[in-house]
């Protein structure tokens, strides 16, 4: 039992050697996948066309908002008939209708406006980095951010500017 378990611990040692002496010759660096996304052409351009949207939506619901309010002070008009109430309450609920829906379809559409524009960000983004790498001889290229498990990178390996000066082209 002792000779299986000295040769697997020279195994592995000489395995581990091995691998280190080859490990001196990889080439890191890390790119902060947000800067890159914040700071190219591509990322401004779609925030700028999110806020756009945000924007419309805000004004649209604030108009509804202010008739919803207009509503809510006319039936609490003491000269308002019973018959008035009922058109005034209907058109109320039909507002509410209306705020919610456009909230819903607000929601949705810069929803599926962030998803595409981080999709095709980070399609982006990889397609750079692969390229980067590839010509500067990069082995391997890591996210940098704490999710990503790099909790500390030299700025000699920070690629980021570099990224996004490339993705600016």
């Amino acid at each position: 039992m002792k000779k299986i378990l000295l040769s697997f611990l020279a195994l592995f040692v000489f395995v581990s050697v091995g691998y280190t002496k080859d490990l001196k010759d990889v080439k890191f660096a890390v790119v902060d996948m947000e800067q890159a996304v914040l700071k190219s052409k591509e990322g401004l351009k779609y925030k700028k066309e999110m806020e756009a949207k945000l924007s419309y939506y805000k004004k649209e619901l604030e108009k509804l908002q202010k008739k919803y309010e207009e509503i809510d002070k006319q039936l609490k008009s003491p000269v308002l008939s019973e018959e008035g109430k009922k058109k005034k309450m209907e058109e109320k609920k039909l507002l509410e209708e209306k705020i919610r829906n456009l909230q819903m379809k607000a929601t949705q559409e810069l929803n599926q406006l962030k998803a595409k524009a981080e999709k095709e960000l980070v399609d982006k983004i990889k397609k750079v980095v692969k390229q980067y790498a590839q010509k500067h001889g990069i082995d391997i290229v890591f996210i940098k951010n704490l999710l990503a498990g790099v909790l500390y990178a030299s700025p000699k390996i920070d690629i980021t500017q570099e990224i996004i000066k490339e993705m600016n082209r």
